[in-house]
């Protein structure tokens, strides 16, 4: 997979973010404003996919039964969560949930 350069701006990405919780916004500003979000989701997919491949790598060292499992958040799943509606806050690092499935 090839990597994906972040060429929007925080601010710029942040504005999106504050467009699209905006219901006066635009046709044309919410159009903008999806295509920075998903240039936005286009970036982190490099790091997603890099860090599923070593996680596989070591779980099958350990057991063959392990299941690692991406994805990138859904872009309606994104506008519905309460921390985006300020925005999409591209200068927060999102913390990783841990769930002991045994």
């Amino acid at each position: 997979m090839k990597s994906s350069e972040l060429e929007i701006s925080k601010t710029k990405i942040d504005r999106a973010g504050e467009l699209l919780k905006n219901k006066l916004s635009s046709d044309v500003e919410i159009t903008q404003a999806l295509n920075i979000l998903s240039g936005w989701r286009a970036y982190h997919a490099m790091p997603l996919d890099t860090f599923a491949t070593a996680l596989r790598k070591k779980t099958q060292k350990i057991t063959d039964y392990a299941v690692v499992a991406q994805r990138l958040k859904r872009t309606p799943s994104i506008l519905r969560l309460p921390k985006y509606s300020s925005g999409l806050q591209a200068g927060k690092n999102s913390k990783p949930i841990f769930r002991d499935t045994a």
